[in-house]
């Protein structure tokens, strides 16, 4: 079994978001950069685009699987990328930096004028992004989306981290319907539990609250122990908390699996190991 873990990559995606707010920070060169590498036998490019203006500063690090034109890599990268991906992320990439640097160029102060603070320029906008694999398996791949955005005037950056599981054979995305019993009964004890975790990791009481269904949010991911769970700020708790991950236990969640779907096939049946 492979298995591969990248808390390095978000760590460094952490530090620079922190880092951005430093006045001492040296100017990152613009441009983008495409390299390729290898994880886990797997071979992935990795795309770096960077752009920092008086009232832009974007930074992406994205590591995703090639070739970009397999049917079962377009299937993941399209997921990933989302609808406006278009099958040559390069040049969206490449256009995207000639956009904003036209931009850029309409907007040059004028001869003595002195930029505004990023928190006094409501035009000023800054985004971290981030996507790269966290747990390579024989049949599954695990990916993180990162992305930490912050805009002119307000008080705080907003943040969030997505997980997407794929089958590696398919490239389909495995959603909690897949691994989940259908049954409505059993949804709502997995619902009330994660509801239960949640309360103890805020310390607060819990409130009996009957509709707890949005904890099944379909953000999640799976190692060979446990199913977790994601949630971003503000989602099932105040902005103090951050994102709560939540973990089911595999010899608790048995009985509320589909027997005939991934997860239980992966814990329970035949894992595929090598």
């Amino acid at each position: 079994m492979k298995k591969t873990l990248f808390t390095l990559v978000l760590f460094l995606l952490t530090i620079s978001s922190f880092a951005q707010e430093s006045s001492s920070e040296p100017q990152r060169k613009n441009g983008v950069t495409i390299s390729d590498t290898l994880i886990g036998g797997i071979s992935f490019q990795c795309y770096q685009y960077n752009f920092v203006s008086p009232d832009r500063d974007l930074d992406y690090t994205l590591i995703l699987p090639m070739p970009e034109n397999d049917i079962v890599v377009s299937k993941i990268r399209r997921t990933l990328l989302g609808e406006d991906y278009t099958g040559n992320y390069e040049q969206q990439l490449r256009d995207e930096y000639a956009a904003d640097s036209s931009e850029a160029a309409l907007k040059v102060p004028e001869e003595g004028e002195e930029p505004k603070a990023p928190f006094e320029n409501e035009d000023y906008v800054s985004v971290i992004f981030g996507i790269h694999p966290d747990l390579i398996e024989t049949d599954f791949i695990t990916f993180s989306s990162f992305v930490d955005e912050y805009f002119g005037g307000a008080s705080h950056s907003t943040w969030a981290i997505f997980f997407y599981v794929f089958n590696r054979s398919t490239g389909e995305q495995i959603s909690q319907d897949d691994i989940l019993d259908a049954s409505a009964e059993k949804r709502q004890i997995v619902a009330r539990k994660l509801y239960t975790l949640l309360k103890e990791h805020t310390e607060e009481e819990d409130d009996g609250e009957q509709d707890v269904l949005y904890m099944l949010n379909n953000n999640f991911y799976f190692t060979d122990k446990e199913l977790v769970y994601a949630y971003t700020p503000y989602e099932v708790a105040a902005y103090m908390y951050g994102e709560p991950e939540l973990s089911l236990p595999k010899k608790w969640l048995k009985p509320y699996l589909n027997p005939d779907g991934p997860l239980y096939q992966y814990w329970f049946g035949k894992k595929g190991k090598k």
